[in-house]
């Protein structure tokens, strides 16, 4: 593989996943640190700056400015192979050494270049070329493209990018040549970005929306923006461009629930000039204030034991199970849950990896592993809609309930309903408590205190301990605990166009819909009553 476009792409993509690991997890062993210092290092020394700091920020980490001598302590070596490369004794030291710890190689060639030439000439090639780890097989590239070794560094080139290591259909190397996880070390990320020969502008990864996305406040709704280019900016996903999304907690402060307000006080406002009351049917069941429903993507190995433990956990915590299990199609995960899930009579959508693999009647949300094409904006939810989906996700911007989405180059709302934003339990398979979901608890807590429906989302393996920790904390009075389909079903019902009409006598509904509250604005005040809405009677409203 030559360089050009393809490790453009590469360098850019893998520079994503490494920043966004080293944001969510930081760095936690020795090996990580020196990994990211050698990654930096380089960069600044190709005038790559931009990315070093990119990657230090992630991180927290400052930068290094010497670091030649730590090399060795970090370097995750035996005390007794340290102290031989601090010693520069070379009858100790074997390229095998170095390919298992490229940090000692990089200490001599920092602390003494001249004495550590012969351990470079001896073994540098020797240990690229025994290595298998594809992070130590990027600092031992990075290293020949610092001393300008160049057999070294065209050895250490042609096995980053030679298969099976580079995966072409992700355009990433693998964290082996055997291996089916992928490299998200700082090193490889760098190694590939100076390979690929762009400059910083290029190689920094965003999240390419192809529109501004600005926090709502009131000016949005202003005399500068109207109350309806401020909804439908909300409610547009955008086109991406091919990069993943990354849910980042500006998306949770992008709440379309302070235009929607907005929009009830202008109605409210019109309705007392007229001297008419204003009728809000409310989303929820009578008695019920908010909603809850707990996600399963079903895309780590798990046993059924473990399964049933979560199906254990919340119904003892809740007494009852509102779960909805999204399942990768075909995958081992799938065939191991369903028997358990089917037997508890559970709620299934799909855990889709590609925006065609959506199913009619059933939700869906999206993979986000790097095989995967994560959640495309208004392409996965057009295509939701076209397959016939039950339900999709909206993920720039906080719905309160689910809603129907714009489609701004078709200039339509969809069918399909989209689902409010996500709040993750973990942030990764190595978490073990409830960091990454306290994180936004704020936000998770706003939503349900304005009558939301708060998504908690989880996978297949997580600990069942920490699910019931955070129902044990979060569950409240007033909160209907419910799957996310029967959610959608309720709001569907309610809130579909035709579905619910007046008929000058009163309210008729096309189904059958079971306790649902009708508020009353009226200019003495608001006033809540519940009943119950049939296709064969209407439900006459008392204050009219």
């Amino acid at each position: 593989m030559q360089p050009g476009r393809d490790l453009t792409v590469a360098a850019r993509r893998s520079l994503y996943y490494a920043q966004k690991r080293l944001a969510k997890r930081g760095v936690r062993t020795d090996r990580e640190r020196l990994d990211l210092q050698i990654a930096a290092h380089c960069l600044r020394q190709r005038g790559l700056r931009e990315v070093a700091v990119l990657l230090q920020t992630a991180a927290g980490e400052p930068e290094a400015t010497s670091f030649g001598q730590s090399c060795f302590r970090l370097a995750g070596a035996s005390q007794a192979m340290v102290e031989a490369a601090e010693a520069f004794d070379r009858a100790r030291l074997k390229a095998t050494t170095f390919a298992q710890a490229p940090g000692l190689l990089w200490g001599c060639v920092l602390v003494d270049s001249e004495r550590a030439r012969p351990l470079v000439e001896e073994h540098l090639l020797e240990a690229i070329r025994a290595v298998s780890a594809s992070g130590r097989l990027a600092q031992l590239t990075l290293l020949a493209d610092l001393i300008d070794h160049e057999e070294s560094l065209a050895e250490g080139r042609a096995r980053m990018t030679a298969l099976p290591r580079f995966d072409p259909a992700t355009n990433l190397l693998r964290a082996t040549v055997e291996s089916t996880g992928f490299a998200y070390d700082p090193s490889v990320a760098a190694a590939l970005a100076i390979m690929s020969g762009a400059d910083s502008a290029t190689l920094l990864p965003d999240r390419r929306i192809d529109r501004s996305i600005t926090r709502p406040t009131p000016a949005l709704a202003g005399p500068d923006i109207g109350l309806v280019p401020a909804l439908l900016d909300l409610l547009t996903p955008p086109d991406l461009d091919g990069w993943p999304l990354e849910l980042t907690d500006d998306m949770y402060e992008l709440r379309v629930s302070d235009v929607l307000n907005r929009w009830l006080e202008a109605l409210v406002g019109i309705a007392a000039e007229v001297g008419a009351p204003l009728v809000q049917l409310m989303p929820w069941p009578a008695g019920f204030d908010s909603a809850l429903s707990i996600r399963f993507d079903v895309d780590r190995p798990a046993s059924p034991t473990q399964v049933a433990r979560l199906l254990h956990t919340m119904s003892e915590e809740l007494g009852a199970i509102p779960a909805t299990w999204y399942c990768i199609p075909g995958l081992d995960h799938e065939a191991r849950a369903l028997p358990v899930l089917q037997q508890a009579n559970q709620e299934l959508g799909v855990h889709c990896r590609e925006p065609e693999e959506a199913r009619a009647g059933m939700g869906i949300t999206c993979h986000s592993a790097p095989t995967s094409r994560y959640w495309l904006g208004a392409r996965h939810l057009a295509e939701a809609e076209r397959r016939g989906a039950d339900h999709a996700e909206l993920l720039t911007a906080l719905l309160d309930v689910p809603g129907p989405v714009w489609l701004a180059t078709e200039k339509r709302a969809t069918k399909t309903l989209a689902t409010p934003l996500l709040f993750p339990l973990e942030g990764s398979t190595a978490d073990s408590d409830l960091s990454f979901f306290n994180a936004r608890i704020d936000h998770f807590r706003s939503l349900l205190g304005r009558g939301g429906h708060a998504i908690i989302s989880t996978h297949n393996d997580i600990e069942p301990s920490l699910l019931a920790e955070v129902l044990k904390r979060e569950r409240a009075e007033g909160m209907w605990i419910a799957t996310v389909g029967d959610v959608v079903r309720r709001i569907r019902e309610l809130r579909t166009p035709g579905t619910v009409v007046f008929t000058g006598r009163g309210l008729r509904s096309s189904v059958p819909i079971k306790d649902v509250v009708i508020r009353t604005h009226l200019p003495s005040g608001r006033v809540d009553f519940s009943c119950d809405l049939s296709p064969n009677a209407d439900t006459a409203l008392g204050m009219f």
